[in-house]
């Protein structure tokens, strides 16, 4: 069913009743001190993981492909996040890793792109929806990445920007450990564009 014209958005009323409160920018505060990201130093290298990857649509086939592009839900996006940090999603739970952009992961370009992608607590997960916080998260990445979807302008700085903590996982990797984080990922981007399992192996597909 359509909404109404005169349909009340319960985001835009929540940040208007919060307006002058301080709990926008505690929210924003949350933000910074729990989001995890890339090291720039990394993205530099290699921006993007998967090439020959997107997101699925919802009646499109998991891993099938189509105009030369394997299909999935977001495996892709978190396993080359947490490797990018030279980790792994085991090391972590209650987590989600999103994008940033809100039409970018059906675009192979900034489905796996590491500027494009953020882990948040799945308690902080929903705000990443909300337009104080987009906007914020959106400002950041172009500030530490020079980021931004396909070309769009520059995200002007928003008008509430967390100021304390700084955020966190904007620290860098140097010297060995950096070019072993790199030749993971450029080895991935090589033999595994399309994130399919090597020959002779099972498909690598994990439920996020």
């Amino acid at each position: 069913m359509a909404k109404r014209p005169d349909a009340i958005d319960l985001d835009a009323e929540l940040e208007r009743q919060l307006e002058g409160t301080g709990d926008v920018d505690r929210v924003l505060s949350w933000i910074a001190r729990f989001s995890l990201w890339v090291p720039p130093s990394v993205y530099r290298r290699i921006p993007v993981v998967y090439p020959e990857t997107r997101r699925r649509q919802s009646k499109e086939k998991l891993r099938s492909v189509k105009d030369g592009l394997r299909l999935w839900s977001n495996e892709p996006a978190s396993d080359a996040f947490w490797l990018a940090r030279g980790s792994s999603r085991n090391h972590y739970s209650n987590f989600v890793v999103g994008h940033i952009y809100e039409l970018s992961p059906y675009d192979p370009a900034h489905f796996t792109n590491l500027a494009n992608l953020v882990a948040l607590p799945k308690c902080l997960d929903s705000f990443s929806e909300w337009e104080p916080v987009r906007s914020c998260l959106k400002w950041h990445s172009s500030e530490v990445y020079g980021y931004t979807f396909r070309g769009t302008e520059t995200p002007p700085r928003p008008r509430r920007v967390p100021a304390e903590p700084p955020w966190q996982g904007a620290g860098d990797l140097t010297g060995t450990k950096l070019e072993a984080v790199v030749a993971k990922l450029q080895s991935r981007h090589d033999s595994r564009p399309s994130f399919h399992a090597l020959r002779g192996q099972s498909p690598e597909v994990r439920r996020i």
